[in-house]
């Protein structure tokens, strides 16, 4: 029973966590293997990479992951390709402001799944300081880029072979965040159309608003937005401009498009001028002594309708849509036309919502005073925007919510279910990613095994593989522990999956699990579940219950995965005869044996 309980039960994570040192070890999310195409990109970090305030210029690198995806993109496919899209990325200021001059930039590129015409490629960056060989992850973003033929017209492209575990579950992730991606823009249509029009702001509503927008967000975030703003003046309108920029032959990629980076790149320079006018508004009154900065934390989802090309022009229309309690969002608008047609035969390129945070000297984020309906001035589409800009941000602190390791239950939303199960199964499938682990402890062979493992065994004994526990001190490159546990059964793993995914089935074996029920049923592979536990000791007698999204998935290999977090759900709210508890993700790993007969297990929290 002690394997159950600690599978279920993170005291003694916590305990070990406090006495364990630190240790940071690198991770990867994009698993490195023989059949996904991987290209690296290295950069050593010089003054010209930084912008005026010392830190790593964005349009620098988002020039560089693209150019990294698209060698990835090329290397699968041997064609052409242009980039489509980019997933929203973020770039916490905490993290993105310790990249320095010296460094080395590994920005890695990976081919993660093929679409008959498309490709997703995942770009995974990091820094080394080449001194100490200390690495800390910068981002993670996933593009789609297109192969195109001669004539400019799509081309079919091969599909990827994913050999690894690892592959394979990035292979299978790349078409759930495809359907995801398909959704998304319906999603967000669904939520604006739910959003009443802006009650008054009252200055303590303002203040609550600014811990609101960012509990969700990093450790620095939530700490400064507890500061509070002075002045009672308010900016009179949000700002908005216009800029023009000409495509030379150095702007254009290798088949003569206009390349993605450097639109991002204008993009996010141009943000950066908006953003600069409106903090010196939202902060009047109350700008802090030193040094004000502006700090592109993410970006989301970018869609490049159309190409340009050299000679073009690349007209910029960009307003600031809604400030927040510490940050701002802006909009821009990008449009190109030639030099014959005129403006009158701009043709759209891509929409892009950039979220912008004002760091004061010490490089924390500024609260802000957030906006109100009547500051979008006499354009009558700023108030429509400036609503729509309350449910992107909505949709935001879910998903910072649902990346977030600090907040261990997730806010269930009906919009987002398919991006909150592709969450809690990446949850688990990080932790496999983890290459060093530390043994604690294993079980000699010939051991009875516990007892809610003996029933899943059919009674023979422990195989050679025994049981072996193991932890990881640094998971995700954050001082956070995990820890794993790997042992063999007889049973095949067709049986062992129904007996792990059921809690029906699993309540009639596991001795620690007093009651397990599906509430819902979510698609064919996801399910909300209710499950009580018997109590520890010292709660009084409480038993411990757990509202759970569980998620899981079979591969073509005969392996399976089951994932669960935990949720915040109306259908199953807190009880006082259970003490509530909450879990990160964790789950099950179930590969057959290389006989056929049995099943390698892992279970890692």
């Amino acid at each position: 029973g002690a394997f159950g309980r600690f599978c279920q039960h993170r005291r003694v994570a916590k305990v070990a966590s406090a006495r364990a040192p630190f240790v940071r070890v690198m991770t990867s999310p994009v698993a490195a293997g023989q059949g996904l195409p991987v290209v690296t990109v290295t950069k050593i970090i010089d003054h010209s990479h930084l912008n005026a305030d010392g830190m790593l210029s964005l349009s620098t690198l988002l020039k560089w992951m693209d150019i990294t995806a698209c060698l990835a993109a090329e290397l699968h496919c041997r064609k052409m390709s242009v980039t489509i899209s980019m997933d929203e990325v973020s770039f916490p200021a905490e993290e993105y402001g310790k990249v320095a001059v010296g460094q080395a930039l590994l920005l890695r590129g990976q081919v993660n799944n093929a679409f008959n015409t498309s490709m997703e490629v995942g770009v995974l960056v990091t820094s080394e300081a080449l001194g100490t060989g200390a690495t800390a992850t910068v981002c993670l973003a996933f593009f789609i880029f297109v192969a195109i033929d001669e004539s400019g017209g799509k081309a079919r492209v091969e599909p990827v072979v994913p050999v690894t575990f690892e592959e394979q579950h990035e292979f299978a992730l790349a078409a759930e965040r495809r359907k995801v991606r398909i959704k998304r823009r319906q999603v967000e249509k669904t939520m604006a159309s739910r959003l009443l029009p802006s009650p008054p702001v009252s200055p303590v509503t303002l203040r609550s608003s600014a811990v609101r927008s960012s509990q969700f967000g990093s450790t620095s975030a939530a700490r400064t937005s507890r500061r509070s703003w002075v002045g009672a003046r308010a900016q009179e309108t949000l700002q908005s401009m216009d800029t023009t920029q000409l495509v030379l032959p150095h702007h254009a990629n290798h088949h003569g498009n206009t390349f993605g980076g450097q639109i991002m790149a204008w993009m996010a320079e141009f943000a950066s001028i908006l953003s600069s006018r409106q903090a010196k508004a939202s902060l009047a009154g109350g700008r802090p002594a030193g040094a004000v900065q502006v700090h592109i934390e993410a970006i989301d989802a970018l869609h490049f309708i159309s190409p340009s090309k050299t000679g073009d022009r690349i007209s910029l229309h960009g307003h600031v849509t809604r400030v927040f309690g510490t940050s701002m969002e802006v909009e821009i608008s990008v449009r190109a036309y030639d030099v014959a047609g005129g403006q009158e035969s701009a043709r759209h390129i891509n929409n892009g919502f950039l979220v912008v945070q004002v760091l004061g000297g010490d490089g924390q984020p500024l609260a802000l005073r957030p906006s109100r309906a009547d500051m979008t001035g006499d354009d009558p589409e700023s108030r429509p925007r400036h609503e729509a800009a309350a449910s992107r941000e909505a949709v935001r602190a879910l998903r910072r919510q649902m990346g977030s390791l600090q907040a261990g239950a997730m806010t269930w939303s009906e919009d987002l279910k398919e991006e909150m199960c592709i969450c809690n199964l990446w949850g688990v499938l990080r932790i496999s990613h983890v290459d060093e682990w530390h043994e604690l402890a294993a079980m000699p062979r010939g051991s009875p095994l516990p007892a809610p493992l003996a029933a899943l065994n059919a009674g023979s004994d422990v195989s050679p593989a025994d049981i072996a526990l193991s932890a990881n001190l640094c998971t995700w490159g954050l001082p956070l522990l995990s820890i794993r546990g790997c042992l063999s059964v007889d049973t095949p793993p067709p049986l062992v999956f129904e007996l792990l995914k059921s809690p029906e089935r699993r309540a009639a074996w596991d001795v620690l699990l007093k009651e397990g029920r599906l509430v819902r049923q979510i698609g064919p592979d996801n399910a909300i579940v209710h499950e009580v536990f018997e109590p520890l000791s010292g709660d009084l007698g409480r038993p411990h219950d757990y509202a759970l999204i569980s998620s899981w998935r079979c591969e073509s290999d005969g392996s399976y995965v089951i994932a669960s977090r935990s949720i915040v759900v109306e259908e199953v709210p807190p009880s006082p005869q259970y003490q509530r508890g909450e879990v990160l993700p964790s789950g099950w790993w179930i590969q057959p044996q290389t006989d056929g007969t049995g099943s390698e297990l892992t279970y890692a929290i």
